[in-house]
């Protein structure tokens, strides 16, 4: 069963080794075609292609039309081509509905990943005679969200298509076969949302009988025979061209399982078939070592150690211990933290949302200070920023503060010292003068104000017209007259001779 299209970029899923096969012409949409049974069969869009074939939607065709929503998918290949013929033999004598039915109900599984058989048969296209499979619609692929995935599945995740797995594997095996050809890509998730957490096996091309006759088939390399199967996960049997046995699908199932949890095998990258089989021997004989490899600085479930310690154990006919390793899958469930409930939970996530996620976002927001080396000169520096910033508002306030407390000093009995940001100034006629004419600046409107009159209803400033009354408080100040008499002057008189007549009158 092929996968979906892959992304750009994506790694293809691993190819078999073995066989070219010529692949079918394409097929127009909605050609009909009719199974051994008589039924006819409608072909919707391709889904996808296999090494040997291509995929079709399909449905019924009652009442000379076709049904909607197709609920099943057509294998077609050239009728030379053997894996679907393979694949064929496999369904109508070990996958009829009623068989798998018994076998359930005998091994009290609600879910068996084995599809059923349906329908097959033969097609006449422009000169050309294809072989056609009819089967259950699945949906999406292992393989495909292994990759979504990030290349990795939770131990829970992985053990618990193991467990399926396993089943599948027992009821296979029970009907005189072996898969040999177990993979992601051949490991499909129901298409109905109720069986959302079930997989199928599918993809029997490579099954084969491991006892004909009521004889296990006997242990003996064939050259010609040699590196069978898809390269990275088929088993070391199986690079020396022996036969398919029982205890080798569960070494590809190792193999697999090591994958989803790690990411990738040690042998991954390597293209040559007798290096590839090196590598698999030298690991058999050290599995601890292999998963340090697989797992890199990752902890690796020791349930794994323990599965590849009892797989290289089991003898080449011997039959496997089917419920030991699936109590040793749910034990690695329970182990990793999570609860056996038969959920597979898959942390999906699309190639564009990643990229989304990871660009950054285009804000109006000022980037972020770093932080400063030494923090204290840094909190100091903050500290004197916000003392010496002030807004307009606090500008006027302080300017009025100042003003009034120079008109206090020139009020006050005697001169005063007082503090001015860190040194002590006097209250001199001169400094108090000098004090008004810079109020005097800041207030000035555009018309200057007779003294004495206020027609803006403001207080006015003992000092600036309070003569009378400041000699009233301090009978005996002559310096307060004299800076009452200057303030006066400076106001009425704009001119310097004006100013000097002033200070004369002032003296006297």
């Amino acid at each position: 069963m092929p996968r979906a299209a892959k992304a750009a970029g994506d790694k293809p899923a691993p190819k078999k080794r073995k066989g070219i096969y010529q692949m079918p012409d394409p097929l127009p949409l909605g050609e009909e075609l009719t199974d051994f049974q008589k039924k006819k069969w409608a072909l919707g869009p391709s889904v996808g292609k296999g090494g040997f074939g291509e995929i079709y939607l399909a449905s019924e065709v009652k009442e000379g039309k076709p049904q909607e929503n197709p609920s099943h998918v057509i294998k077609i290949e050239p009728q030379e081509n053997g894996p679907l013929f393979c694949e064929l033999h496999f369904y109508q004598r070990a996958a009829k509905p009623d068989i798998i039915k018994s076998w359930k109900k005998k091994q009290k599984l609600k879910h068996l990943g084995v599809p059923s058989y349906i329908a097959a048969g033969l097609h006449d296209h422009k000169n050309k005679r294809y072989r056609f499979l009819v089967m259950d619609r699945f949906g999406e692929d292992l393989w495909n969200l292994f990759l979504k995935s990030g290349k990795k599945f939770s131990p829970k995740a992985a053990f618990t298509i193991g467990i399926q797995m396993v089943d599948a594997l027992e009821y296979v095996h029970d009907q005189g076969y072996v898969h040999a050809d177990i993979k992601g890509s051949n490991i499909l998730l129901g298409f109905e949302p109720k069986a959302k957490d079930q997989v199928f096996l599918v993809d029997f091309g490579l099954a084969s009988k491991y006892m004909p006759g009521d004889v296990h088939r006997e242990y003996k390399p064939d050259p010609k025979k040699a590196h069978e199967g898809t390269l990275e996960y088929t088993s070391i049997g199986a690079h020396e061209g022996i036969s398919s046995s029982r205890r080798h699908d569960f070494e590809i199932l190792g193999y697999n399982l090591v994958q989803w949890m790690s990411g990738d095998l040690p042998w991954s990258k390597v293209t040559k078939e007798t290096e590839v089989q090196a590598i698999k021997v030298k690991h058999s004989k050290d599995r601890n070592s292999f998963l340090q490899l697989s797992f890199k600085e990752q902890t690796y479930p020791t349930e794994l150690r323990d599965y590849f310690n009892y797989v290289d154990k089991i003898a080449y006919e011997e039959k496997p211990n089917y419920s030991k390793i699936k109590a040793l899958f749910k034990k690695g469930i329970v182990s990793s933290g999570e609860k056996f409930d038969g959920k597979l939970q898959f942390d999906t996530q699309k190639k564009e949302n990643i990229k989304a996620i990871n660009t950054p976002r285009k804000s109006p927001r000022k980037t972020p200070v770093k932080p400063a080396k030494n923090t204290k000169k840094l909190a100091k520096r903050n500290s004197d920023s916000s003392e010496t910033a002030e807004t307009p508002a606090k500008k006027r306030t302080k300017r009025k503060m100042q003003t009034e407390d120079s008109s206090s000093d020139a009020r006050s009995p005697s001169p005063q010292r007082k503090k001015v940001k860190g040194r002590e100034e006097s209250t001199t006629p001169r400094s108090s003068k000098r004090v008004s004419e810079r109020n005097d600046d800041v207030k000035s409107p555009k018309k200057r104000t007779p003294v004495g009159r206020n027609p803006e209803k403001k207080p006015i400033s003992r000092a600036a017209g309070g003569k009378a009354k400041t000699n009233q408080r301090n009978p005996g100040s002559k310096k307060v007259k004299t800076l009452a008499s200057a303030t006066i002057a400076t106001q009425t008189s704009p001119g310097l001779k004006g100013l000097r007549r002033t200070r004369k009158k002032a003296g006297k």
